[in-house]
């Protein structure tokens, strides 16, 4: 993959300078800095960095190549819920590179092949290093995407993505579980077990229904074969066959721009997601008080509604953009069965979970390339899931950012 890249960034580097190609450079630059807190603790002040450079290649009317390259600087504690079902709290440093090419065809019609490279670096303390630390990972991706226009007014687009993560440092820990169980349940565990090759596709279609009114319709399906991880069954113990993740969201969202006042202009929509995760990886706690096998652990059944808005207008005839978006899922658990608070003894019911996000973002161009930023993030997490021994479902948070933007 490596090769492939040098070999086209040179073939570029050289046409551009023996050719016609126009070059369109494009910088977007956030520098902010802020303060995050969880659970009431404040954290002092940190700092975020989004730097996004793209260098449009045009080399004719009908194609361009599109490289992009992408740094992010996360210096306060950001939520995730990662692959192997928990909550981690950490600083990340990102870099993405994207080389995209743009074919216009004859009746409208579009392809974008693209090459994707990414390696996220994550700190769980602050006396991890960035080389070491557990869950950091890497991705490349080889995607194409084909679109139609029709009349300007229904874009239909289908793609599909070819992509391997690696998480270079994270290794088994099923020898955590040789003490309870004996030696013979780590066997077959497999080395790597977050490792994975997915196969993403999707294809949408955004319509205008007016000058005003647009109709977005989406279908997504992203499939993990899992390299090294073997499922877990009754016993305990590890078997041959390896995990399969199938992932499929539907999305429906309508947005009406308006231009009710002078200078100024608003989008407010609405975007309905319905989704859902089948496994065939099960689980077994190991806790020695409760030990219990659950078949199909991570399946999960979810639905989505977003409320974006936007509004553009003039402060001293100097464009500001004030954007808001609250988001909220339900994610049910329809196979892990709920705990007791205290003892942790598992009950009939089973597990679902409340997400609540509120951003909210204002920018004001003070020059033709410079503006104040700044960004307002609030989330919580409700869940009917009280015992929290090995993995946190209730908790809240936010932060808030304050710097400069540079756009060329």
């Amino acid at each position: 993959m490596k090769k492939v890249i040098y070999v086209l960034l040179l073939t570029i580097f050289f046409n551009s300078l023996y050719s016609e190609t126009k070059l369109i450079p494009v910088i977007n630059l956030s520098l902010l800095g802020g303060q995050n807190t969880f659970e009431g603790e404040t954290s002092g002040f940190s700092g975020y960095l989004d730097a996004n450079f793209s260098l449009g290649l045009r080399f004719s009317l009908s194609t361009t190549l599109l490289p992009i390259l992408n740094l992010r600087y996360c210096g306060f504690k950001e939520v995730e819920e990662l692959l192997g079902g928990g909550t981690l709290y950490q600083e990340t440093l990102d870099s993405l590179l994207v080389i995209k090419l743009i074919h216009k065809l004859p009746y409208e019609f579009s392809v974008k092949p693209k090459i994707v490279l990414k390696h996220q670096a994550i700190k769980e303390t602050k006396n991890e290093t960035w080389e070491n630390g557990l869950y950091n990972y890497t991705r490349s991706a080889l995607g194409v995407e084909v679109s139609k226009d029709f009349n300007k007014r229904n874009i239909l687009s289908s793609g599909i993505n070819f992509s391997k993560i690696i998480f270079p440092n994270y290794t088994s820990l099923s020898y955590e579980a040789q003490e309870t169980f004996g030696a013979e349940y780590s066997i077959n565990a497999g080395t790597h077990p977050l490792d994975y090759n997915s196969i993403h596709f999707y294809i949408e279609n955004e319509a205008k229904l007016t000058d005003k009114l647009t109709l977005k319709v989406s279908l997504n399906t992203n499939t993990k074969n899992f390299i090294e991880q073997n499922l877990v069954v009754d016993g305990p113990q590890y078997i041959e066959e390896k995990r399969k993740d199938q992932t499929v969201s539907l999305s429906f969202g309508i947005s009406y721009l308006s231009t009710f006042f002078k200078n100024s202009a608003s989008n407010i929509g609405i975007i309905f997601t319905l989704s859902s995760l089948n496994s065939n990886q099960n689980h077994f706690y190991i806790d020695p008080n409760y030990p219990k096998f659950i078949k199909d652990y991570y399946d999960y059944n979810s639905f989505k509604v977003t409320l974006p808005f936007s509004y553009i207008f003039m402060i001293n005839e100097k464009p500001s953009i004030l954007s808001v978006t609250l988001t909220s899922e339900r994610k049910n658990y329809p196979q892990r069965p709920l705990q007791d608070e205290n003892t942790g003894e598992f009950l009939e019911e089973k597990i679902y979970i409340n997400y609540t996000n509120l951003s909210f973002s204002f920018e004001y161009k003070f020059t033709s390339n410079f503006s104040l930023k700044t960004i307002i993030n609030l989330y919580a997490s409700k869940s009917n899931m009280q015992y929290e021994k090995f993995y946190k479902y209730n908790y809240n948070g936010g932060y808030y950012l304050l710097g400069i933007n540079y756009k060329y």
